[in-house]
């Protein structure tokens, strides 16, 4: 299967810092050929130790098929992620054509991560007034959609930390 990224940021691997930024007005949207399409603002798939720091993506739409978020749309195999201060703001982000179940959540896609001892921690971040949506699925029984974070899988001896984050006036 191929798997296409649609971001600002194709991957991000190793250690890497995303710091200081606003996407304002962005259009993101796969091309509808069928296959697997991971879309975000910022990072379509991490590897690593990845921090996002005060980031905000407003005003924009972002459709992908499979896994969708503002932030980032896809967590390969990553050691440790820390976002702080983030927010989506009036944005409609959607999983179209999810054939094989699909994830989009407000901030993150998939977040399936985990290192005993490096816990990972999402703080004072946001998702408002925003549209989350995934539609055209045909495998419902595996579709995660939430405001905030699509789907979370992590391991048992693996911490995430969610702290001081709002999610307000979005539709669902």
């Amino acid at each position: 299967m191929i798997v296409s990224r649609f971001a600002l940021f194709c991957s991000l691997a190793g250690s890497a810092q995303i710091k200081n930024l606003v996407i304002d007005n962005a259009y993101i949207k796969y091309p509808a050929d069928g296959e697997d399409c991971y879309a975000s603002a910022i990072a379509g798939t991490i590897y690593g130790n990845i921090l996002f720091d005060n980031i905000t993506v407003k005003n924009s739409t972002i459709t992908g098929n499979n896994k969708v978020g503002a932030i980032f749309a896809h967590d390969g195999s990553s050691t440790q992620i820390t976002i702080n201060n983030c927010h989506a703001d009036n944005c409609y982000i959607a999983s179209e054509d999810t054939a094989d179940g699909g994830c989009v959540g407000g901030l993150v896609g998939y977040f399936a991560t985990g290192v005993a001892g490096k816990p990972n921690t999402i703080s004072n971040s946001s998702v408002k007034n925003s549209t989350i949506v995934g539609i055209n699925s045909t495998n419902s029984g595996k579709r995660a959609n939430s405001e905030f974070i699509g789907c979370i899988l992590t391991k048992e001896t693996t911490e995430l930390n969610i702290v001081d984050c709002v999610v307000a006036g979005n539709n669902f």
